[in-house]
């Protein structure tokens, strides 16, 4: 969903809300290849959406800068820290 967003953002300068990432979502589970979407919790990738939304409107209103995925280097580091 990430990639969705920033390719909009990107190329067309398109802004993709949290309910369009949400029904692409919705669609990607109907699809053969990621039926195995249904067997997990539901709670994890909503929240998540959620989150993302809320960096690209942080981005929007130039409050942080573009939400990017984080590295392998990133993470490990900040989990030490935490």
């Amino acid at each position: 969903m990430l990639r969705l967003r920033s390719d909009a953002w990107l190329q067309r300068q398109e802004r993709v809300g949290y309910h369009e990432t949400s029904a692409a979502l919705t669609a990607l589970k109907k699809t053969s290849e990621h039926t195995w979407r249904n067997e997990v919790s539901r709670v994890p990738v909503p929240q998540a959406l959620r989150h993302l939304n809320t960096a690209f409107s942080n981005f929007f209103a130039k409050r942080e800068i573009l939400p990017l995925v984080p590295t392998a280097a990133k993470t490990a580091l900040l989990s030490r820290k935490s």
